[in-house]
């Protein structure tokens, strides 16, 4: 029998997502349904028609760069210095400076996203910065952020497979809001995106499961 495919979505596939497909993946086994169930994560923001690009995409990565500044991401005082540099030099920023500063904001969030999960007993073990793609089966795709569930749509209008159930995953489970994005923030809103997750992922896999096995 083909396993039904639960699919979580934020924009990169580094925080929200991957914390979810854990907290999932742990719950799936805990139900004995790791044979009919397949667990994933991946990145609605990374695929070639929803990544921006150019001076768009330049001057986002810009202002995460002062989000980052600005809540204590960058530690050392001299990556402080270089944040402040391309914050100060705007879109003349040169790209190697630009995507030193954005690496070392991802990489934080890895660490702060492992940290919360570690906390409660889970890793997150898997492959990420995925990019979102079109895929065939029995599939439930569930994003973070309307945001998300909209550039979800536009990947799949763009492809020839049938638009897959698309919901995002708090209007999915009949709660409000979207699911707190961490991403420039220190672990204190890990740990409160994680409380998100453990309310509305179990939930999320036994109505998927009840709907499609």
């Amino acid at each position: 029998m083909e396993k039904l495919n639960i699919e979580y979505v934020c924009t990169g596939n580094n925080g929200r997502s991957p914390m979810a497909e854990a907290i999932a993946q742990d719950y799936v086994h805990s139900k004995g349904l790791e044979d009919r169930v397949l667990v994933t994560s991946s990145g609605s923001g990374l695929h070639e028609l929803t990544k921006p690009s150019g001076e768009k995409g330049k001057k986002q990565w810009i202002g995460i760069i002062e989000l980052a500044l600005k809540n204590g991401i960058y530690q050392e005082s001299w990556r402080q210095e270089e944040a402040r540099r391309v914050i100060d030099t705007g879109m003349d920023v040169d790209d190697m400076a630009l995507d030193q500063c954005v690496f070392y904001a991802v990489n934080v969030e890895a660490m702060f996203r492992n940290m919360a999960l570690f906390e409660i007993g889970l890793v997150a073990g898997g492959k990420y910065h995925k990019p979102t793609t079109t895929q065939a089966g029995r599939r439930v795709i569930l994003p973070m952020a309307g945001s998300n569930t909209k550039q979800v749509e536009t990947i799949y209008a763009q492809g020839d497979l049938p638009m897959p159930q698309i919901v995002p995953l708090n209007q999915y489970v009949g709660l409000e809001g979207d699911i707190t994005n961490p991403f420039c923030q220190l672990l204190p809103v890990y740990q409160a995106t994680r409380a998100d997750l453990l309310k509305a992922v179990p939930m999320s896999v036994d109505k998927a499961v009840q709907e499609y096995l």
